[in-house]
């Protein structure tokens, strides 16, 4: 299961998740002085995944975090927090989050 405890918002990768984030100060990104080959290759040293995969953790973090503190009797559904989090998958994104989690999403909405 992915506790967002594991994931740091100060950790390298953090940068990375802040582009999937909406914000306009934050847009275009700056460029780096690396290429994106090094890049990578320095990511997957230090956290030992790529970058790709580390923004994939965060987001899969962030929406069972939503997940969980949700009221169900609200109105939210899988599917708002899912797209929210940038899955428009929704069958991948389920069969992901059972694979990390432990359950479906939408039994952690449920509970």
């Amino acid at each position: 299961m992915i506790e967002t405890s594991d994931i740091s918002i100060n950790s390298p990768g953090a940068s990375l998740v802040a582009l999937h984030e909406p914000s306009p100060d934050r847009w275009p990104p700056r460029r780096s002085p690396l290429s994106p080959r090094a890049l990578q290759e320095g990511f997957r040293k230090h956290m030992d995944m790529t970058p790709t995969e580390y923004v994939r953790r965060v987001r899969m973090a962030r929406a069972h975090d939503m997940l969980a503190q949700a009221d169900p009797q609200s109105g939210v559904s899988v599917a708002q927090i899912a797209y929210q989090w940038g899955f428009t998958n929704l069958g991948g994104f389920a069969r992901d989050y059972r694979r990390h989690c432990g359950q479906l999403p939408s039994t952690t909405l449920r509970t």
